[in-house]
């Protein structure tokens, strides 16, 4: 008799043994419950399997990953408009334009003076009996004006008895004015106005006259006699 109670512990046991054991019916409510939980344990451990085999994130294109580096502030480098030329700069570009050495130049003064909202330096000395001054951009170094003098103060025993009648050779007009020309470098075809006339000046004759070129004018007093210049003069025209 124990060999039927020995096949039906074996019937029972094997599908114990393959699904954890005897089922239970289906009706029953602890059946129900083991069969809810072993869904979700699955569905979970299928999410996590996903989640795993899933590549990492990268961020967006349009989203850039921000960055520590900071950025140095950058500055544009300018020329500071005050900057003026020295004075030595000024008096250097007097006298070369003079052709005088530094040790010729006798009283010489030097100021920084503002005309029309331009800083100039007015710079003025002497050289034997001649008075140079010079109008000079502060900024630039453009000489703007120059004027240069003779000075003549003779003894009155030194001037020379002449007759009445008598009534010195003068250079020609025309002379006067190639005088001119040369000594500013301008040739006659790139000069208008050109202009001069004889005159006296304590009972020396002279020509005094100019001419305009480009901007600039230009006026000069010669000796008529010797062709001399006897002074000169050039600025902007206003």
């Amino acid at each position: 008799m124990r060999k039927p109670v020995i096949l039906l512990l074996a019937v029972c046991l094997l599908p114990a043994l393959a699904v954890g054991g005897c089922a239970p019916s289906p009706t029953s409510g602890s059946a129900t419950g083991i069969e809810v939980l072993s869904t979700s344990n699955r569905e979970l451990g299928g999410a996590a399997a996903a989640d795993a085999a899933a590549p990492p994130a990268t961020p967006s294109a349009q989203e850039p990953a921000a960055s520590s580096t900071a950025v140095p502030p950058t500055t544009s480098a300018s020329a500071d408009p005050g900057a003026l030329i020295s004075e030595a700069k000024a008096k250097s570009i007097a006298l070369n334009h003079a052709k005088l050495a530094d040790a010729d130049a006798k009283q010489l003064h030097i100021d920084l003076e503002r005309d029309s909202g331009r800083d100039i330096y007015d710079i003025d000395f002497y050289n034997g009996n001649k008075e140079y001054s010079y109008n000079i951009d502060a900024a630039t170094g453009e000489i703007l004006e120059f004027d240069y003098d003779t000075e003549t103060s003779m003894a009155p025993a030194a001037i020379p008895a002449v007759a009445v009648s008598t009534t010195p050779t003068v250079i020609a007009e025309s002379r006067a004015i190639a005088i001119a020309l040369q000594h500013a470098g301008i040739h006659e075809s790139n000069a208008r106005m050109i202009h001069m006339e004889l005159d006296h000046d304590s009972g020396r004759p002279l020509y005094e006259g100019g001419f305009y070129s480009g901007d600039k004018e230009y006026e000069y007093d010669i000796d008529a006699v010797t062709g001399n210049i006897l002074s000169y003069d050039h600025d902007y025209e206003d």
